[in-house]
């Protein structure tokens, strides 16, 4: 796993470098012969034309260097876009000793975005904005170097920003590469190590970390040892009942030993046609919601070590009574979809619970939760994230372009799944993934893989099937695949 970090830390730790005793020039040079080793792994050839696209602080400078290094091995331009005006550009341009005449951006193979750089907070106007355009429209492969310019490096929001087809970081990779429309301008991303010192409690979770996560079975096991998980929605209203099926069979994908359903009684016609390895328990209702009964929902979750709770159950004054006594017991417990607007409105319940409990919400629900409008939380979701999981003592797991797992002191950003899972149903699949996983690790380390099986996932199924074409179900087929891969 890989650090990730905000603007101001990374400007922290390159300020602490250069105090202890590596120049700024140096650090630079180290960034441009980073970029140049991605751009011979291109192989243009000798003949390549590459411009490279210069503003005027420090990441000009990084292009400015980048020039020299190129120098007699590429066919070279530079574009300064604003006459540079930091040490570095300064020092970086005036090393170039060649008069450079620009061509129309479209004529050439490779073009760098050496801009705006990480600093860069608002929206892009004027020259700048007008040559981004260019950028876009020429037809070029594009390389960043460490942020495609306009793009936000805190929180991936852009309106105009460079869309490259590869972004070389140095020093860490930014959140910003990751989160909202980071993963769309950004490309492929590469982080170079240029001799910058970094920490950080948040990392990047890829799909290689979830070696370690699937030990290897004994064989004298029964499936009460494997575990029981208990997933407890739905109401009349909620025409759901193949989602909650489904839930329930992709924890018997993950590993649990035995995946019982619970629904209201209005339901169990629905569901009963739909399950096969899952078993079904029917609680009560009250006008087709599920009715608060004690000795029945003791006897539904009995040896149950996780439960998923909340997908289609309503907003009845029952599902809060349900919600507290699940949140009284010692278990792992999974709280999505309904049951999320439900704790919305009794935010207390989380004071002296007994359970151990995570949230699985999108931005709407969260903003719920919150109380915070959904772009303010898009503006700052890790922050938001980790302050209300700190504040209530819970993991939050906040589903977006990249996942955002955390208990509020360490946080994992799961950046590698793909857009062909936006789909009704895949929430729901996700609650019955981290459910499973529940039976044997904690909240946070549920979280936090569950979400990497779902994006890995993701990857394969678009491969197979195209962006557009990728349903719910057929990660539950996809599953064992990917888990395959990491038994032992």
């Amino acid at each position: 796993m890989e650090n990730l970090l905000t603007s101001e830390e990374m400007r922290y730790f390159d300020a602490e470098t250069i105090r202890s005793g590596t120049s700024e020039l140096e650090l630079i040079k180290r960034a441009s012969r980073s970029a140049k080793i991605e751009i011979d792994k291109m192989c243009l050839g000798k003949n390549a034309k590459i411009l490279i696209v210069c503003g005027s602080g420090n990441n000009g400078a990084d292009g400015y260097s980048l020039a020299e290094d190129l120098n007699g091995e590429y066919c070279v331009d530079v574009f300064s876009v604003s006459e540079p005006k930091s040490e570095g550009a300064k020092y970086y341009f005036s090393r170039l000793n060649k008069t450079y005449n620009l061509q129309d951006f479209a004529s050439y193979d490779l073009i760098v975005d050496a801009m705006l750089g990480t600093g860069f907070k608002g929206e892009v106007t004027g020259k700048y904005e007008e040559v981004i355009n260019k950028i876009n429209n020429s037809g070029a492969k594009v390389m960043a170097m460490d942020i495609a310019s306009g793009l936000n490096a805190d929180n991936g929001i852009a309106k105009t920003a460079v869309k490259a087809d590869l972004t070389v970081s140095f020093g860490a990779l930014k959140l910003g590469h990751f989160l909202a429309s980071g993963k769309d301008y950004s490309g492929k991303v590469v982080s170079y190590d240029v001799g910058i010192k970094t920490k950080s409690n948040r990392l990047l979770f890829t799909e290689s970390d979830l070696l370690g996560y699937f030990p290897p079975k004994k064989q004298n096991i029964h499936k009460y040892v494997n575990g029981k998980v208990c997933i407890i929605g739905g109401s009349k209203n909620y025409v759901g009942a193949p989602l909650l099926a489904l839930q329930a069979e992709v924890s018997l994908r993950c590993g649990a030993g035995l995946s019982t359903l619970v629904v209201p009684d209005s339901m169990n016609d629905a569901v009963k046609e739909r399950i096969l390895e899952q078993t079904l328990c029917v609680m009560p209702d009250i006008d087709g919601e599920m009715a608060y009964d004690e000795k029945e929902l003791e006897n539904a979750i009995h040896k149950a070590k996780a439960v998923v709770f909340g997908n289609g159950i309503g907003l009845g004054e029952d599902i809060k009574k349900i919600l507290k006594h699940l949140l009284n017991k010692n278990i792992n417990l999974l709280i999505d979809a309904d049951g999320i607007t439900v704790l919305s409105q009794n935010l207390d319940l989380l004071k002296d619970k007994k359970a151990h409990v995570i949230l699985t919400p999108h931005a709407m629900e969260f903003s719920r939760l919150t109380g915070k409008g959904v772009g303010e939380i898009e503006s700052n979701p890790v922050y938001y994230s980790e302050s209300f999981a700190k504040k209530y003592g819970v993991v939050v797991a906040l589903k977006g372009a990249s996942s955002i797992v955390t208990d509020g002191e360490n946080t994992r950003i799961i950046g590698h799944g793909r857009s062909s899972i936006s789909k009704a149903g895949v929430g729901d699949t996700l609650a019955g993934i981290i459910g499973a996983l529940l039976i044997r690790l904690d909240c946070f380390d549920a979280g936090v893989v569950g979400n990497g099986l779902l994006a890995s996932c993701s990857s394969r199924l678009e491969e197979k099937y195209g962006v557009y074409s990728v349903i719910a179900s057929d990660i539950s087929k996809e599953l064992p695949n990917v888990i395959k891969n990491y038994i032992g």
